[in-house]
């Protein structure tokens, strides 16, 4: 027995030196190596390549970036949502940086890399602003042996902006930036001079669809809403409810220090800018509201597709059904859910635009949107939404646009039962547009908005 229990420890023992003896030793200085140069790479992708999904593609799929004055943002599709598209698009944009630290774990599969950053961006103005700063990057070796930024954190070595400003020096207020509110950060920038007046939802797509000339007359404040801000992951449907998203609105304007403004929605956020209005009347001066139905129910949905059928034209037809040949559902469908909705909003021109041709790709570069908000706000909010409440005490001037080939919402005929229960509503159909006429007649657009403005001081 004495010999049997000695031979099974003697064959234990060696089971242990060669199990040790085939173990592989890692070669930190060549993982460091490696890791150095997949840093090297990611920085030639922000700095030359400027391809938003490169830069994204470094990231793990849980990685997070920790901005200076700004919640965690976390997830590659709230990175991709996040400034990253944004600050690419931008005609001034460059990026460099130089790590001084690499370092790896002796298991070879966690380094860390700290060094300093130089950025350029160009502001309203076309100057050239550049930031300089440190910054410590994460990464993780993921399954397929490839390092990935699991943390990106960052600062600038610049002064902070001064605090405690008062409320009516507007130079004080930084063109760009962001405002905190709950778990999510609404980004803005400010162009032009004039009337103050906010711009619901999307600053880069909303900046670029509203005409320079407007920036003579009106200060826009392009601001994010809950849906178009970086994503802060999932959370409770109860924080996308109409009554934050207004009061989100309510926020930006006195951060930065608006004072009396006007309010403008595009489609949906037509919505928003209403209810906003209703709800702090005195701080508004014109509500201005673009393609819209006066509410996304199954019965509008229902008149929407009547009026397809009956007034568009067998060539507008015809190229949507080219457009569905060609971008099938099967092929949206491998998409991830943002990348997907936008692309079925260029399949879908010919509905929505004056010219059914049209390719929207370029205004809605870099667009993110969180499908959560989305599928709640216009999915539900909005289908039952009923904008008559609260009229009969309202008396703020509304200026509804809406374009006689917008076949995206209802006809402007669904408007005419509930026009009376406005005190002051002006409704102009511009009828060489689609869903987006400030951007389709821009020069009719402008004229109105600013003569309609100017009587209604």
């Amino acid at each position: 027995m004495k010999n049997i229990v000695h031979c099974l420890t003697l064959a234990l023992a060696i089971l242990v030196l060669v199990v040790s003896g085939c173990a592989q030793k890692v070669d930190v200085e060549a993982e460091r190596a490696t890791l150095r140069n997949a840093d090297a790479e990611w920085s030639k992708v922000a700095a030359a390549a400027k391809d938003v999904d490169e830069f994204v593609a470094a990231v793990a799929e849980n990685g997070s970036i920790l901005p200076p004055n700004t919640p965690i943002i976390t997830g590659t599709e709230a990175i991709r949502q996040w400034q990253v598209a944004e600050m690419m698009a931008n005609p001034g944009f460059a990026l460099c940086w130089k790590p001084t630290t690499v370092e790896v774990s002796t298991a070879g599969d966690l380094g860390y890399i700290v060094g300093t950053y130089e950025s350029t961006l160009q502001d309203v103005q076309g100057n050239l602003v550049t930031d300089r700063g440190k910054y410590v990057t994460v990464w993780k070796k993921q399954p397929d042996g490839k390092w990935k930024v699991v943390a990106d954190i960052f600062n600038s070595d610049l002064p902070a902006p001064t605090a405690g400003l008062s409320e009516s020096d507007e130079t004080a207020v930084a063109d760009t930036g962001s405002i905190a509110t709950g778990k999510f950060n609404l980004r803005y920038r400010i162009e032009g001079t004039g009337t103050p007046t906010i711009v619901i939802g999307f600053p880069t797509y909303y900046g670029r669809v509203f005409s320079q000339n407007l920036r003579s007359h009106l200060r826009l404040v392009f601001l994010d809403h809950r849906g178009s801000a970086p994503s802060p992951g999932r959370v409770d449907t109860t924080e996308f409810a109409l009554e934050k998203l207004v009061d989100d609105i309510e926020l930006a304007r006195r951060t930065l220090r608006l004072g009396r403004i006007a309010v403008i929605g595009h489609s949906g956020h037509s919505f928003m800018a209403l209810e906003y209005a209703k709800k702090y009347p005195a701080n508004v001066s014109h509500v201005i509201m673009i393609g819209i139905s006066p509410d996304l129910s199954a019965v509008n949905a229902e008149a929407t597709e009547q009026n397809w059928q009956q007034f568009a034209s067998s060539e507008r037809k015809a190229i949507m059904e080219e457009n569905l040949r060609r971008v099938p559902d099967e092929q949206l469908s491998k998409l991830p859910p943002g990348k997907r909705f936008w692309r079925n909003y260029v399949r879908n021109g010919p509905r929505i635009w004056y010219d059914p041709r049209f390719d929207a790709s370029q205004l809605l570069e870099g667009k993110g949107i969180n499908m959560d908000m989305f599928d709640y706000v216009w999915g539900e909010v909005f289908r039952d939404i009923d904008i008559t409440q609260g009229l009969d005490t309202f008396d703020r001037p509304v200026f509804l646009a809406l374009g006689r080939y917008d076949f995206l919402v209802a006809s402007p005929s669904t408007w005419d039962p509930i026009r009376p229960e406005f005190r002051d509503l002006t409704v102009r159909v511009f009828e060489q547009s689609g869903h987006t006429p400030q951007y389709e007649e821009p020069v009719l657009f402008d004229t109105e908005l600013l003569r309609w403005m100017k009587v209604h001081q």
